[in-house]
């Protein structure tokens, strides 16, 4: 993308700066907005439904049952063309099992409910029934059977299993229902033993999935200009989480080192912090630093040897609080990293692993405002360069 920024007298220096922000081990991504990723506020949510989906994938399952259903495709829509299985006295069918249902719950959502229909008959009533009906969360199959007593009926009708607020037994995430491996599974027994050999039929298989909407985008402050000057203040805070991995560090490492290289002939300063659960900041690392020694800094940063989370949020007021006021000097803060906070504030919440915190993407986003709107010379400008390819 194209952004432009007269931060330099001198032309020449600044575009070294931005050739040198655009490459980052070829696979950063420099977002001029306030932070990386989707941005959240906690503003009213709103619910929402996905579906009915047909499934993609059908297949037997032999962990129930010992007689496999015949054309499991065929209940991938209602059209009379039938997944069928033959079953004599007290004999159960093996699942059928249809997953890949192409759901796209977005990002933030919480998932409300899950309602399954299966459009089923036999050829003969008062012989066939439910034995297993179930979810599939990960491809795993769930626990909570919701198998219906009554006996199947001789034409095609839908039976409906769950509902906008079953959640069958389990706790879902957006990535778990959009999943390939996202499914149901589907066994039929003969109950009685009357007559021979009973068919039990499936036409189609459908899911529907109720949530509530994450929050709409936050409201975002604009990024101050840097106005014209022979030399900046800069903040460099890089992302020290356990999710940074050897190659992902040295790519951080790289692209701070040469975005630092850029500003050799200036009297640019710079400190260093560093962020996982919490932000930290060595006074060795305050605005005293050349680009050589920050450079020094830079080299001195290693995957972290013990569990971090991910809290730009204190990360972010742990670099903000280095800046040396020069009034004369513009403030620019550069933050990289690997992705969405999962824990915000200090101490840091949530407790445990504040996975896909929504909340604490809402409080670096305010953190950054604030940042980005401070009176005067306290405002600073905001880049964030994303790191990795995940």
């Amino acid at each position: 993308m194209t952004v432009s920024i007269n931060f330099m007298r001198r032309k020449s220096i600044r575009e070294r700066v931005w050739k040198t922000l655009n490459v980052v081990v070829g696979i950063t991504t420099i977002l001029n907005v306030s932070l990386i990723g989707t941005l959240i506020a906690p503003k009213a949510a709103s619910a929402a439904t996905l579906g009915p989906n047909n499934g993609s994938t059908f297949a037997n399952d032999s962990s129930v049952g010992t007689l496999d259903w015949s054309s499991t495709s065929n209940a991938q829509t209602s059209n009379d063309s039938r997944a069928t299985v033959s079953l004599n006295d007290n004999n159960i069918s093996h699942y059928l099992k249809s997953t890949n249902f192409g759901f796209s719950v977005p990002v933030g959502a919480t998932i409300d409910g899950i309602k399954v229909e299966v459009e089923k008959s036999s050829d003969n009533s008062d012989r066939i029934k439910d034995n297993s009906v179930r979810i599939v969360k990960g491809g795993t199959i769930g626990s909570t059977n919701k198998a219906d007593s009554s006996f199947w009926g001789t034409t095609d009708g839908y039976s409906t299993y769950g509902s906008s607020s079953d959640l069958w037994g389990q706790t879902w995430t957006p990535t778990d229902i959009n999943a390939l491996n996202f499914g149901f599974v589907f066994a039929a027994k003969k109950d009685t033993s009357n007559g021979g050999s009973i068919q039990a039929r499936v036409d189609h298989i459908r899911i529907t999935v109720y949530y509530t909407a994450g929050p709409p985008p936050q409201d975002v402050t604009k990024n101050p200009d840097l106005g014209q000057s022979c030399g900046l203040d800069i903040a460099l805070l890089a992302d020290v989480s356990t999710s940074i991995d050897a190659g992902e560090m040295g790519q951080l490492k790289s692209a701070l080192t040469d975005f630092t290289s850029a500003f050799a002939t200036t009297p640019t300063v710079f400190s260093l912090s560093k962020f996982g659960t919490l932000g930290s900041h060595s006074p060795a690392n305050d605005f005293s630093m050349t680009a050589a020694q920050a450079a020094t800094a830079i080299a001195g940063l290693g995957v972290s040897p013990t569990t971090q989370y991910t809290n730009w949020d204190d990360g972010l007021a742990v670099a903000y609080a280095t800046f040396d006021p020069r009034p004369a000097k513009p403030n620019l803060l550069v933050i990289a990293t690997d992705g969405n906070p999962n824990k915000r504030g200090n101490p840091a919440v949530p407790s445990g692993d504040g996975t896909d915190d929504p909340a604490a993407v809402a409080a670096a986003v305010t953190r950054a405002n604030a940042i980005k709107g401070a009176i005067g010379d306290a405002k600073a400008r905001i880049l964030a360069v994303g790191v990795g390819t995940d």
